[in-house]
Order: C-alpha cells, then sequence, then structure tokens
C-alpha cells in the first residue's frame, strides 16, 4: 500500500532538511571566520551596483534642483544665494574606498586610509550630482563644500575630483 500523497510530502521535506544539516554547521563555521568587515559587503553591492540606489540619489539632486530653482525665483534672481552640501558619500561615491578596506578586512571606520584615497583614489559622482552643481553654478549661486568649510584641501594637493 502506498502513502498517501501529503504524507511522503512530509517524509521528503525531512529527509531533505536533514541533509541540509551539516551545511548549515560549515556556513556557521565559515562566518565565524569571516573578518568583521565583510559584513558591510551587501550594502557596498547595493550602493554600487543596485539600480534603485542610482535612481534615489537622481532623485533626490533632481528635488534639489527644482528647490533650488524656487528659490532663485523668490528672490529674483541668485545673487546672495548659495548652497552647502558634503562631499563625501553626498557628491562624491567614497565606496570604492570602502571596498578596498573591506577586502582587506581593513576596519575603514579608522579612516587612516582616507588621505591617501583623496590624493590616490579615483572617486565617482554620485548619480545626478554634476547635473545639480553644474545647474547651481551656471545661475550664479555659491557653491560652498565640507573642503571650503573644513579647509581639507591644505592636504590635498590635487584633489581627485579636480582631475
Amino acid at each position: 500500500m502506498t502513502k498517501p500523497f501529503p504524507s511522503r510530502l512530509c517524509t521528503l521535506a525531512a529527509l531533505v532538511s536533514l541533509t541540509a544539516l551539516p551545511l548549515a554547521s560549515h556556513a556557521d563555521s565559515d562566518d565565524a571566520e569571516m573578518c568583521a568587515q565583510k559584513a558591510y559587503a551587501m550594502g557596498l553591492r547595493y550602493q554600487q551596483q543596485s539600480a534603485e540606489a542610482a535612481a534615489l540619489q537622481r532623485q533626490g539632486f533632481a528635488l534639489a534642483t527644482y528647490r533650488l530653482e524656487d528659490q532663485i525665483e523668490a528672490h529674483g534672481g541668485s545673487d546672495g544665494l548659495a548652497i552647502i552640501t558634503d562631499l563625501d558619500e553626498t557628491v562624491l561615491d567614497n565606496s570604492a574606498l570602502l571596498v578596498r578596506d573591506m577586502q582587506a578586512c581593513h576596519d575603514y571606520t579608522t579612516w587612516d586610509t582616507w588621505k591617501h584615497w583623496e590624493r590616490e583614489g579615483e572617486p565617482r559622482l554620485m548619480p545626478g550630482a554634476k547635473a545639480f552643481l553644474d545647474f547651481a553654478d551656471e545661475q550664479g549661486v555659491a557653491i560652498f563644500t565640507s573642503l571650503t568649510v573644513t579647509r581639507r584641501t591644505r592636504q590635498i594637493p590635487s584633489p581627485p575630483w579636480r582631475r
């Protein structure tokens, strides 16, 4: 006599789950050996490869452009208007540095690799950043960045975004 279908399905499911047990314990031991920085891998892949992240960044800069247009119109021109923006992870995509440090199991939160990357790295701009900053510049709006405010450029003879 053959077992009814639901009973055979339960038996099959139990056997499949038993075969997965050694894999699960092996995965746990791999996780223990993984460096802590590898925990950021998914977030860094999202930043570098996700169409959603790129679209959200473009959307943010498009909104900033609309708001700037409104301010220029409300003030009757751009005289006296300025924008202040951070550069790191706002205008500049520094995820390449974070990936490099993660791959070396180096804790990037100590920021000890940052100056070298600023001088010799090749950062990309965030999607939409150039169009927004170009628009502001074309309108005659003064642009201040975290670098101009903190004067970090004194430490960087040729910032990579000016190359």
